[in-house]
């Protein structure tokens, strides 16, 4: 027995191919995208099961992406890397091939339907099979062998043509009901993001006169408004470091919470992935334990500007910023402010491959700041503003 639960038989691979599942080739990819060149298929552009991602389209001379076709109804599966078990079907006319991380599996129409054998590679069925038996190395890795081996269940042609059938309207109708979701998501997001941007430069209903700000990006601000460096708002800025690997906790091993820029997404952080223990926060120098009520903002790369506000002390990497000890303002008003001033930052960045900002750029950053009762009141509007909207 082999222990998987199926209805129906179930049928190796290698038996319902009418090509051997194969490995595609080593190419770097033309990134001038060549309309007359077949598209090369790599692992990083499958976007779901049933498309590619139209901005990582690379390309192959015809006689070199003749060694790996792609036909239509192929369907190709990750065989190496961190999304190993990903499939996608090519259902278009579009000539392409495919690289050597992705195995192709031509399926035998006598014997099964693509359509069906790629409903199936979304199943709990696949995944824990290639799940099972991945190789985890440095790479992981499902070979083309495995593929050939793994286990599909095949019923009649008539069966799978009938559970397509279904499959195709009931996922149409999610698929639908997902994209209302994600386009109501992007416009209350933009309406709160202007929300934010104009409740902390021009406040919130007030009829007061407007001066210059000082800052063109920030534009005018009401008279009894102040542009302030952060440095004047709060009495400490620090940041911390990255212990060796064998000393970050998984969280429930931890004394004490360890913050990455991946964990500020403009919340309130209450605890952490990983963490470490007391005795190395009392023996790393570098690795300081930020106050309950620090805003921290993200310094590094493509996060810079992210931030989030401590409901625990906490210790962090190099690559967040702390700011505590506040003075005349509202933590909440600033991190709103950040929000609104989150590209006016990101521009100070400076280096080459990963643009940083760092301490001193954060200590000098300015941004409008009103009376501390307005701050208070801007919080409390924005924070209402998800509510008005709903109703």
């Amino acid at each position: 027995m082999n222990g998987l639960d199926s209805d129906f038989p179930l049928v190796p691979l290698r038996r319902l191919s009418s090509a051997p599942i194969t490995n595609g080739l080593g190419e770097a990819g033309n990134p001038d995208n060549d309309e007359a060149w077949p598209r090369y298929i790599r692992t990083t552009d499958i976007a779901t099961v049933r498309s590619l991602d139209p901005k990582k389209r690379l390309t192959l001379p015809a006689e070199i992406a003749r060694q790996a076709p792609v036909f239509p109804y192929d369907i190709l599966m990750t065989s190496a890397g961190a999304t190993v078990g990903k499939s996608y079907i090519h259902l278009s006319g579009e000539s392409a091939c495919f690289a050597g991380y992705l195995s192709r599996w031509r399926v035998r129409r006598d014997r099964a339907l693509p359509e069906f054998m790629a409903y199936f590679t979304e199943s709990a069925l696949f995944t824990s099979q290639v799940q099972a038996g991945a190789v985890k190395s440095t790479i992981e890795n499902y070979s083309a062998a495995k593929y050939r081996a793994t286990l599909a269940p095949v019923p009649s042609l008539a069966e799978q043509q009938a559970i397509v059938g279904f499959l195709d309207r009931e996922t149409a109708q999610i698929d639908a009901f997902i994209a209302k979701n994600e386009e109501l998501i992007a416009l209350l997001t933009e309406r709160r993001a202007t929300v934010i941007r104009n409740a902390t430069t021009t406040g919130i209903g007030s009829h007061e006169d407007l001066v210059d700000s000082g800052d063109e990006q920030v534009g005018p601000i009401p008279t009894r408004w102040r542009m302030l460096r952060l440095s004047f708002l709060f009495g400490s800025t620090a940041s911390g470091t990255t212990p060796a690997s064998e000393q970050i906790l998984d969280a429930d091993h931890a004394d004490v919470p360890w913050v990455t820029t991946g964990e500020l997404r403009e919340a309130q952080i209450t605890g952490t992935l990983r963490g470490v223990s007391a005795e190395i926060l009392a023996t790393t120098p570098a690795l300081r334990l930020h106050p309950e009520g620090a805003l921290l903002i993200a310094m590094y790369g493509a996060t810079i500007g992210r931030t989030a506000i401590l409901r625990v002390p906490a210790a962090s990497n190099q690559a967040v910023c702390a700011l505590s000890r506040p003075t005349g303002c509202d933590v909440e008003y600033v991190e709103l402010a950040l929000q609104a001033s989150r590209e006016r930052l990101r521009l100070k960045a400076v280096g080459g491959g990963q643009p940083n900002i760092n301490q001193e750029t954060v200590r000098a950053f300015r941004i409008p700041v009103p009376p501390l009762e307005e701050q208070r009141a801007i919080v409390a509007y924005v924070w209402s503003v998800p509510e008005k909207m709903e109703t």
